[in-house]
């Protein structure tokens, strides 16, 4: 698929363009789109804003990645000149002809770039969000000394709403532990920094990828990490977070990142930091569940990378 977008400025084109470009790669991610060719055409009578397309000739080679590629050019229209960067393709299908012969032309025809499909809300994330939120509440409510805590919660709260622990499940049968666990804080502190992770992760898989592969990738994750806690750790012990599940957003996005280049602005390297940081963090606290962490995000990196490369392989087919 071509792609023409037409800035009206420098500062519009160098506003604008990371967002176009997430755009039509999460349309290519999402659809059965093999490759796309974004053109971005800056047209401007001031000549400083033009600079905002010629330092990308620097690093031109970098804006081409699994099948999606961007072609930076810009028009002069004092000059009626079109500049091109050296080391990348401009006049495919005559692109470049055309527009030139529209700039030297009293009458120009009038160019319309295609629009965006308009974001779709991460209606899965919003939902866990609420839910854990909902969750704290009756769990604060429900205290069994009847003082409410925001900081901490007792053994017996926790095990009321479904903490994990060896004894309960394995012994006394309770499978749904697992799962419920997965949605439980033992803290403010706990539940505002899963929620943090939940959105920055959470909300571009959403926009990246089909909405029940984020809640199938969520949900496997973060019961993966619970059978990690069970497999590791003491009999007495009692455990609760979303960690494993984030931790498979985490991965999916990192694997994600490394088919399609950048999610939402995070590439394949700032993921490795957040995965090695995350893993690392949780061999040096105490009372971190880094099996869990470890467990889901294998996980979820193994599910994005089963769909990404099924996808790739669907469309290399067509």
């Amino acid at each position: 698929m071509y792609v023409l977008l037409f800035y009206g400025s420098g500062e519009m084109f160098a506003r604008h363009r990371l967002q176009f470009s997430e755009g039509y790669k999460a349309q290519m991610v999402s659809s059965e789109i093999r490759n796309i060719i974004l053109y971005h055409i800056v047209a401007d009578e001031t000549e400083g804003s033009l600079k905002a397309v010629h330092v990308m000739e620097e690093s031109a080679e970098e804006y081409f990645s699994q099948n999606f590629y961007e072609i930076f050019l810009s028009i002069d229209l004092n000059e009626k000149k079109l500049f091109a960067c050296k080391r990348q393709p401009h006049n495919l299908l005559k692109i470049s002809d055309t527009l030139k012969r529209i700039i030297t032309e009293d009458e120009a025809e009038t160019v319309v770039s295609e629009q965006i499909a308009p974001k779709t809300p991460p209606l899965f994330t919003y939902f866990v969000l609420s839910l854990n939120a909902v969750l704290f509440v009756l769990m604060v409510l429900s205290e069994a000394d009847g003082i409410p805590s925001i900081t901490s919660f007792s053994i017996d709260t926790l095990m009321m709403f479904g903490a994990l622990n060896y004894v309960a499940v394995i012994e006394d049968g309770e499978w749904y532990r697992a799962m419920a666990s997965v949605f439980l804080h033992s803290g403010i502190a706990h539940l505002a920094f899963n929620s943090l992770s939940l959105w920055i992760f959470g909300m571009r898989l959403e926009r990246y990828m089909n909405r029940f592969a984020v809640v199938f990738i969520y949900l496997a994750a973060g019961l993966a990490g619970s059978v990690a806690t069970l497999l590791t750790s003491s009999s007495q012990a009692v455990s609760i977070g979303a960690s494993g599940a984030i931790f498979g957003l985490m991965g999916a996005t990192l694997v994600l990142s490394k088919f399609i280049g950048t999610v939402g602005g995070l590439n394949f390297y700032s993921m490795l930091l957040f995965a090695a940081m995350g893993t690392g963090m949780g061999f040096l606290m105490e009372n971190i569940g880094n099996a869990a962490h470890i467990g889901g995000l294998i996980t979820g990196a193994l599910i994005s990378y089963l769909i990404m490369s099924f996808k790739k392989g669907k469309k290399n087919n067509a």
